[in-house]
């Protein structure tokens, strides 16, 4: 069957692939059109995750994500980390292990501090603590982790 145009070879292999996954396929003894739909209602929600974001944690101890900063515990100064977007939620694994999570600023420029982050981190040029637990540059952002 030679198609005549475009169309015509699209609506014929589309023709096949129903055929072919219509019928019991020898390796899994299931239909895929059947085992499509019970693998689709196994999934309880949808998972949007952006990309792995492979960064270094400053000396300040913030990493950089879609314009904002973010505090990390201070033990991972200079580590190398990843942050993955999942909805509104930013979470840090060094090794694979989390080790922050924030709520995710919409703002640009802003610093989202997690308390129990920034009262590890008290060194400035004036020997005073640049940010104090529950601070922010912006306050147009609560404050938290998840």
């Amino acid at each position: 069957m030679v198609g005549t145009n475009l169309a015509d070879l699209n609506g014929q292999a589309l023709a096949w692939c129903n055929k072919v996954n219509g019928k019991v396929h020898t390796t899994t003894n299931e239909i895929p059109f059947e085992r499509l739909k019970k693998g689709l209602s196994l999934l309880s929600r949808e998972y949007i995750i952006d990309k792995i974001n492979p960064m270094r944690v400053q000396k300040d101890c913030l990493i950089s994500y879609a314009g904002n900063q973010y505090f990390v515990p201070a033990e991972y100064v200079g580590k190398d980390v990843a942050a993955a977007a999942l909805d509104s939620i930013l979470a840090a694994y060094y090794e694979g292990k989390q080790m922050a999570l924030h709520r995710i600023s919409y703002q640009r420029k802003d610093m989202v501090v997690n308390p129990q982050h920034s009262r590890r981190h008290t060194k400035t040029d004036n020997g005073q603590g640049k940010y104090s637990a529950g601070t922010s540059k912006s306050d147009r952002f609560p404050l938290e982790t998840v």
